[in-house]
């Protein structure tokens, strides 16, 4: 139903950040009700929230 990939981001002065990366498969990107399933996690945690330093920066899903 989706491929879970781990990447990281770079910044300047080899800076890594690891992070987590969901995709949809096009099998089931056209079902409304998964893509809606598979968005509403995310979306409830893009509310402001104090930092923590244990915890990740949810990052909202780009375009197609």
């Amino acid at each position: 139903m989706a491929e879970l990939y781990l990447a990281f981001l770079a910044g300047q002065g080899g800076f890594k950040k690891f992070v987590a990366l969901k995709r949809v498969l096009p099998s089931v990107a056209q079902q409304p009700n998964f893509v809606k399933m598979f968005l509403d996690p995310s979306e409830e945690t893009l509310a402001p929230a104090p930092p923590r330093p244990s915890s990740s920066t949810p990052r909202s899903p780009g375009p197609p």
